[in-house]
């Protein structure tokens, strides 16, 4: 009995102890932290594939840690390549991107963004023209900080490289890898200003050759453009911008206010994200023009502009083309309009009697020659060429001694016919007709064309003998009796 009491004290008295315990607080799990978004490619991924010039696909694995979506920078590339699938959800996957067969002569590349919430991954595809060398990718991309870059030949020859000489300073060859398949490591330094640069390597010689283009942005998210400036042919041209973009682009060409459209993007070339194609009309004025190609995002407020200057239609115009000269001569002055500098060339049969006269109207390009005397019976000619630029005009000059006399003799003739009352003559055939001069009635000429006599007896000529009868030098017969007329022979 005593030990069953001491037992219920002993109870007692845990009983006691545990209601007297206060009660733990409750307190609220900790959150499992979200975590970061990553697209974590598989190991070896080339984020610079090259697919051969006749098509096909190449595999891109990875781990995304949020549903994901895949998708071309733009949708210039889709003639030629495609994604699938192009979304998924979280965890492993794999997209394929297909090629179509390259049947164009030129390079073309396509950017494929994977992305995953706010996580990124570009796939930058190159796909090389027909008939090419077999490089790598020819276009390489590199962030501000710098980076190696390797290019991957197969070739059965030996292989050479040239660093262009104004990347030299922050392009520099690091090693070869590899024999049968060549690995040339180049090695990117960090770029310390804000402006984008680019550079070259050629990779091989001659026929040979590749050209690899570093593009290399001063800060990200960039549009880098290959060339600030071009100058396009007088005749028109189609010419191609090379654009490196990890955003789209959108392009606005501006003209001149009250300035014909004549540059305008040529969509036809094979479609490529990273290579635009515009074409400038040909150029039918006098002066030379400007416009504008504005590549522009306006997501990230960037832009970059190229100015395209497009050469005038060369020109040299003058009054006309032929000059005739008689037995004196003379100088041979005129003015021509022109937008290129004047070369003069006097033809080697006629540079010892046309000569050109030096002036100082330089400003309005009047030019002047003289052109010297000749015989009576000289006919010669000869030619002034003008030449600028890639246009030329030809002057002919002409000098006829004895078309010259013959003119005149023509026009004393027809004097003497009018001062004689002419009209009322007995016979007058052929007189003042375009016939030749001894086709008149009673003209004859020697074997040269001059007029050796004039018989008109009884012809019922009435006036005076005019002073051009003294212009007939080989004038040997002249019989106007039986006739009304007076005066003197001259």
């Amino acid at each position: 009995m005593k030990h069953l009491k001491h037992l219920l004290l002993v109870l007692f008295a845990l009983v006691t102890f545990s209601c007297g315990k206060s009660e733990p607080e409750k307190t609220e799990p900790t959150p499992t932290p979200k975590p970061t978004d990553k697209i974590e490619l598989a190991a070896g991924t080339d984020l610079n594939p090259v697919i051969s010039t006749d098509g096909g696909t190449l595999s891109v694995t990875f781990n995304a840690s949020t549903a994901w979506s895949a998708q071309a920078v733009n949708d210039r590339a889709d003639s030629w390549c495609s994604v699938s699938p192009t979304s998924g959800n979280t965890g492993a996957a794999t997209i394929t991107i297909t090629a179509k067969a390259n049947t164009e002569p030129d390079e073309r590349s396509a950017s494929i963004n994977i992305r995953a919430g706010s996580a990124l991954q570009t796939i930058r595809v190159t796909q090389k023209q027909k008939d090419a060398l077999t490089v790598t990718a020819s276009t390489f991309e590199v962030p501000a900080e710098g980076k190696d870059i390797n290019i991957e030949v197969k070739a059965n020859v030996n292989v050479t490289y040239k660093i262009d000489q104004q990347c030299s300073s922050w392009i520099k060859y690091v090693s070869t890898k590899a024999l049968k398949t060549s690995t040339l490591t180049f090695a990117v330094s960090k770029n310390e200003n804000v402006e984008k640069r680019e550079g070259k390597i050629i990779i091989g010689e001659g026929a040979l050759s590749d050209t690899i283009k570093i593009f290399q942005a001063g800060e990200a998210p960039s549009i880098v453009l290959n060339k600030d400036e071009y100058i396009a042919k007088s005749e028109g041209e189609t010419f191609a911008i090379e654009v490196a973009s990890n955003v789209d682009v959108n392009i606005n060409i501006l003209h001149p206010d009250g300035s014909p459209t004549w540059l305008q993007e040529h969509k036809t070339k094979t479609m490529s994200t990273n290579t635009y194609y515009f074409t400038a009309a040909t150029n039918e004025e006098y002066d030379n023009r400007e416009a504008r190609i504005v590549f522009a995002n306006k997501e990230n407020n960037l832009s970059d502009t190229i100015r395209v200057t497009q050469l005038q239609k060369d020109a040299i115009i003058i009054a006309k083309n032929l000059y005739e000269f008689g037995i004196d001569g003379g100088n041979l002055d005129f003015e021509i309009q022109t937008n290129v500098d004047v070369k003069v060339e006097i033809s080697d049969n006629a540079n010892s009697w046309i000569t050109q006269i030096e002036t100082k109207g330089l400003q309005t390009k009047s030019l002047c020659f003289n052109v010297s005397s000749c015989n009576e019976t000289d006919e010669r000619q000869g030619t002034i060429k003008l030449s600028g630029g890639k246009v030329e005009q030809i002057i002919t000059v002409k000098q006829n001694g004895l078309k010259e006399i013959l003119e005149k003799e023509r026009a004393a003739l027809i004097a003497f016919y009018n001062a004689t009352g002419g009209d009322n003559w007995t016979n007058n055939e052929n007189w003042c007709s375009d016939k030749p001069v001894d086709k008149w009635y009673g003209v004859r000429c020697n074997s040269v064309g001059f007029v050796t006599e004039i018989d008109l007896p009884a012809n019922n000529l009435s006036g005076i003998i005019t002073d051009s009868i003294g212009l007939f030098t080989e004038l040997k017969y002249f019989n106007v009796a039986v006739n009304l007329i007076g005066g003197q022979i001259p």
